[in-house]
């Protein structure tokens, strides 16, 4: 039978056939089964152990098809919340670069197994100098002095998630003298087999704050500039 493929990868089995892709279990007996969306390439595959449908790869979110600006002046927090909401465990979120920066002016929280994706992090904040992108680099600019930025942590449905963070940086972009608390990244509890790389973090209170006593991976990062402490690891010993 046919399929009709919706604007947001959704897909609909035609002619009459009960169900959709959401978990449907109304395919009993069905085999080699797939369904395929020109929506950032996802395909979908018909479990006949479970009768169910799933992703055969994982999903791939681009920040910018969800309404993310990265123009270093508008607030992308809403947006960027309720993208996080809708997606899957196992997606990428991807910011591209080349552009001015991504503003958000309050915590974002990250409870599910998702990898952030940027195009290479900048060891300087060269958008105060001529207002220009460096070299690529996917830039994330936060507007406060006394909040965390990413927040890492489990939730009732995932007691473990792995959450990597992979090739941007994080600027805290707040003008006031004086950053009394609040991370760039707080790896809370039971955080653990996590992967930061190639993430360049600075000008916060404490540009990384370690809360979970499990394994985290950092490659390659760089800090600058914090106030307090460029990691801060508590009383994990």
């Amino acid at each position: 039978k046919p399929a009709a493929v919706g604007p947001n990868g959704q897909f609909k089995i035609m002619d009459g056939w009960p169900g959709s892709g959401s978990g449907s279990s109304t395919f009993a007996g069905l085999t080699d089964v797939t369904v395929s969306s020109p929506k950032n390439g996802q395909v979908a595959v018909y479990d006949s152990i479970t009768s169910k449908w799933k992703n055969k790869y994982p999903v791939y979110f681009n920040a910018k098809d969800y309404g993310l600006i990265d123009d270093s002046l508008t607030d992308n927090t809403t947006a960027l919340r309720s993208l996080i909401d809708r997606m899957p465990d196992g997606a990428t979120l991807y910011f591209p670069g080349w552009g001015k920066g991504y503003l958000i002016s309050d915590s974002i929280v990250i409870d599910k197994s998702l990898t952030i994706q940027g195009d290479g992090d900048a060891h300087y904040k060269f958008y105060t100098v001529v207002h220009q992108p460096s070299k690529g680099a996917t830039n994330i600019f936060f507007g406060s002095n006394d909040k965390n930025c990413f927040i890492l942590k489990s939730s009732a449905t995932n007691k473990n998630p792995v959450i990597n963070i992979r090739d941007l940086t994080i600027f805290n972009n707040d003008t006031t003298s004086n950053k009394p608390s609040g991370a760039g990244i707080l790896i809370a509890d039971n955080i653990g087999g996590s992967n930061i790389k190639n993430v360049t973090v600075g000008y916060f209170n404490t540009d990384v704050k370690v809360r979970s006593g499990n394994y985290v991976d950092f490659q390659n990062c760089s800090f600058i500039s914090p106030w307090k402490y460029s990691v801060d690891l508590g009383n994990i010993g």
